[in-house]
């Protein structure tokens, strides 16, 4: 045992420090505990092991796998004809059975459903809500406040501004091209972050 003030090496029977006169029984106490819950943690990891087959967690004396059904101890042989199956196949070659379970896809709905939510209300001007169900709150706040300047500029009121004034309408034809060309980068934009926020998981 140390002692917590000075660093000293210690007899673990005593009580306070010989060279700093710290009080040493909670340190003690302390280093009783995690010396205790480490060794907890150690019986846990080692009562368990990992199915070869599907890779689930079973205990440490089961025979055979309680998620996909496959030999424990066996899982380079098939359960069915007992052929030698090489590492990295999933089914034996010798009779058919699949002898290890297929990895599952790693597939999310997350980009297209921002992509989508960025899409439909951004016909309205309304833009961020596809960042926002990605999880992106600064840049969804961003792009809503662009939609809201934005919103002078939209489809439907330059329609209505192009035929009251004619004169115009070369400048309501450029604002309308680029409010098209901002509702398709936030829409785009929110897919990315989806996808790159579906990555880092």
């Amino acid at each position: 045992m140390k002692c917590p003030q000075c660093g000293e090496s210690l007899a673990d029977d005593l009580g306070f420090c010989p060279y700093c006169g710290q009080s040493v029984t909670g340190a003690r106490k302390k280093e009783e505990a995690g010396a205790e819950l480490n060794g907890a943690i150690k019986r846990e990891t080692e009562s368990k092991r990992d199915c070869p087959s599907c890779w689930k967690s079973n205990p440490q004396g089961a025979v055979f796998c309680g998620y996909c059904g496959l030999p424990m101890d066996a899982a380079n042989q098939c359960p069915g004809c007992r052929s030698t199956i090489n590492p990295g196949e999933m089914f034996c070659t010798h009779c058919g059975r699949m002898v290890r379970a297929p990895l599952p896809p790693k597939f999310s709905n997350l980009p297209t459903g921002a992509m989508l939510l960025a899409l439909i209300p951004g016909l309205f001007s309304i833009w961020g809500i596809g960042h926002f169900f990605a999880g992106s709150l600064t840049r969804g706040f961003g792009f809503f406040l662009l939609g809201l300047i934005t919103i002078i500029v939209s489809p439907f009121i330059l329609l209505q501004f192009a035929q009251s004034v004619g004169d115009l309408l070369f400048w309501a034809v450029v604002g309308f091209i680029v409010w098209i060309a901002l509702w398709i980068w936030q829409s785009a934009d929110a897919y990315w972050e989806a996808e790159n926020k579906m990555r880092s998981r």
